[in-house]
């Protein structure tokens, strides 16, 4: 029987905004973390995030190991790939002293969440079950469309796309209660990719897989949704804010739904 436990924090962005291109919070952001303990203890931790660099990852990694107690070899840090999360940059990259400041508090903010987030996880650690199961879904669509000048992104209802839903599910033994679910889909989370507000603002949120997990975790109380990223390289949310449109002459034109995006 494998002991399993979940934590999560909220990725502090007090001090950060505006950076990166982002003016705003929208809602919340957050760094999740699953420990399983069945011979061997591993962690595995999700990032509401675009990417992270591979320095970002070491960091990441050791400090979720530390508060962990798990083996660094088995310790895994993976990013939602939300496009609505301002990235750590390279210092050297940016333009002052304030955007670097901005950038260390935003380093710190990630660091400080993946910590909690995994000792929560290895303090909660109990005896629960294991199961698996598979669904469906629409939400995403092929993004390769053929034009006249070549392949660009956009929608392509046509084109391939794996619908597929996987999740691994936990529950305690003692009263069956759901403590995490980590679930995986192929597409990115970019609905409100390159959108702007009525007020010409770009706001950060966990995007798909932000709301996908708030889901999960508000009809559950007490259980942690980690979304893993599927192979969604050529894959879009089936609707977005920002549309493109090509032209029988092959030219592209974008429009953006500013406000009514949010809805989606």
């Amino acid at each position: 029987m494998p002991n399993v436990g979940a934590g999560k924090a909220e990725i502090d962005l007090e001090g950060v905004l505006p950076f990166d291109g982002f003016d705003e919070q929208l809602d919340a952001i957050w760094a999740r973390a699953l420990v399983v303990e069945a011979g061997t203890r591993c962690c595995v931790v999700s990032v509401e995030a675009t990417s992270l660099r591979g320095d970002l990852v070491d960091l990441l990694r050791d400090a979720a190991a530390t508060a962990s107690s798990c083996p660094r070899e088995a310790t895994w840090v993976c990013a939602t790939h939300t496009f609505s999360v301002p990235h750590v940059r390279t210092p050297d990259h940016l333009a002052d002293d304030e955007e670097r400041a901005r950038n260390e508090r935003l380093r710190e903010a990630l660091e400080g969440a993946v910590e909690k987030a995994a000792r929560d996880a290895a303090e909660s650690l109990r005896d629960a079950t294991l199961s698996v199961a598979c669904g469906a879904t629409g939400v995403n669509v092929n993004r390769d469309i053929d034009t006249p000048a070549g392949w660009w992104i956009g929608a392509n209802p046509g084109g391939y796309s794996d619908h597929g839903i996987r999740a691994l599910v936990a529950r305690g033994t003692d009263d069956g209660a759901t403590m995490a679910v980590v679930f995986s889909a192929d597409v990115q989370s970019s609905v409100l990719q390159g959108s702007r507000d009525g007020e010409g603002r770009r706001l950060v949120t966990g995007d798909l897989a932000g709301r996908a997990t708030a889901h999960v975790e508000s009809s559950s109380p007490g259980c942690v949704a980690l979304f893993l990223e599927g192979a969604a390289a050529d894959q879009a949310p089936a609707e977005q804010a920002v549309v493109t449109r090509v032209a029988r002459d092959g030219s592209i034109s974008r429009s953006d739904g500013g406000d009514a995006g949010l809805a989606l």
